[in-house]
């Protein structure tokens, strides 16, 4: 019978590729402008800018709704859903990862000291002692996968591409300056898609027809 050290061998460290293809990773990069890029870029999907994000999807979707008003009821009640589950996801994801981290306490690469971190990274970024063990599993990627799949059903198939390449950067980002290891990255995606999402999914498909009627009275007001 495997004990739960056997356990976290096998899913968390894969045999000890995790920590070495994300070593791999993380040395390739090696251009400091990319990386100060990068720094800058994986910050989109920071909690605590979600707000702002929040204030420019609405924006966003108030000026496509004016763009045509004939459609803009049905268009407005499908955005209105998506930036419900997309809050929900948030609120729902930054409580369930607070739990899983606090509870499994995994190192983050840049405290362990097998980990071949560059000297420069340490001096350019924030590398907190105090949040050394909260690694497992990463937020940005969750953040990430949870943005996208919550509008999906709004996106174009462009959009969607750029989505998930958008997903993919995200999680690049958090390995690349030695924030996450792969397997965090992995299962945060995991988790988001497919536990939180499709929950809150349902959660919005059988409670919104409560509200819709207020929805549309709101949209009538603003468009």
């Amino acid at each position: 019978m495997c004990d739960i050290s056997s356990l976290k061998i096998f899913l968390y460290d894969w045999a000890g590729y995790n920590q070495s293809l994300s070593q791999i990773i993380h040395s390739s990069i090696t251009y400091k402008p990319f990386i100060m890029w990068v720094r800058n870029f994986t910050q989109i999907c920071n909690f605590y800018y979600s707000p702002i994000l929040f204030g420019i999807l609405l924006i966003i979707f108030y000026g496509l709704l004016r763009r045509d008003k004939k459609t803009a009821m049905s268009r407005g009640v499908l955005y209105t859903k998506c930036l419900l589950l997309f809050g929900l996801n948030m609120f729902v994801a930054a409580i369930v990862f607070e739990v899983i981290k606090s509870f499994f306490s995994y190192s983050r690469p840049y405290c362990v000291p097998a980990f071949n971190m560059k000297e420069y990274l340490l001096h350019l970024f924030s590398y907190p002692k105090k949040a050394c063990y909260s690694s497992f599993p990463s937020f940005h990627s969750a953040y990430a996968c949870l943005l996208v799949v919550s509008f999906w059903k709004i996106l174009n198939k462009n959009l969607k591409i750029t989505g998930i390449i958008f997903i993919f950067l995200i999680g690049l980002s958090r390995v690349i300056l030695g924030k996450h290891f792969l397997a965090d990255v992995a299962y945060a995606c995991l988790i988001a898609l497919i536990i939180i999402n499709p929950l809150n999914n349902l959660l919005i498909a059988k409670y919104f027809s409560r509200y819709e009627s207020l929805v549309k009275k709101f949209l009538k007001k603003i468009v």
